[in-house]
This record gives structure tokens, C-alpha cells and sequence, in this order.
């Protein structure tokens, strides 16, 4: 069984080690929300079992924002950085 390195994997998906802490932080959340749910632990409806990876999204999507505001001004070239 081959597994991938840390470097091989963010260089595929094309992400960084903090957006895969994101989501991985998202999807444990998630998790332990669901198992509290299903053995009716806590009485929360699925939006809000599923409302950590939701967030974890969003913030994910709020750095690439930055970024991209931040390659615009820094390079002072609106069209370029939509295109690469």
C-alpha cells in the first residue's frame, strides 16, 4: 500500500497544511456532533452536525479572497490574477 507524503498530497489536492487543518478540524467536529446526535445525546437538528465543515468552507474561501485581493493590489493588475 503506497501512501502519500505530506508534500505529495499538497501539492495534488493544491492546497496548504492550513486549509487541511481546517477541514480536518471541520470534519472531527462534525464527527463528534453526529455520534452526540445519533445516541440522542444532544437534540440539535443536522444543520448544526454539519455546520462545522460548513464554517471551516467559508474560512477557507475568506483566505483565498485575501489572497487574491492581496496578488491585485500587490501587482496592480486586476485581470491577471483571475486568470491564473
Amino acid at each position: 500500500m503506497v501512501f502519500l507524503t505530506l508534500r505529495e498530497f499538497t501539492t495534488w489536492l493544491d492546497v496548504t497544511l492550513f486549509e487541511l487543518w481546517i477541514h480536518f478540524l471541520g470534519i472531527i467536529i462534525s464527527s463528534i456532533l453526529l455520534c452526540l446526535k445519533v445516541h440522542s445525546i444532544l437534540h440539535i437538528s443536522y444543520f448544526w452536525v454539519a455546520s462545522p465543515m460548513f464554517i471551516g468552507i467559508g474560512f477557507v474561501y475568506y483566505f483565498i479572497f485575501i489572497i487574491y485581493l492581496r496578488s491585485c493590489v500587490e501587482y496592480k493588475d486586476y485581470r491577471a490574477p483571475t486568470f491564473k
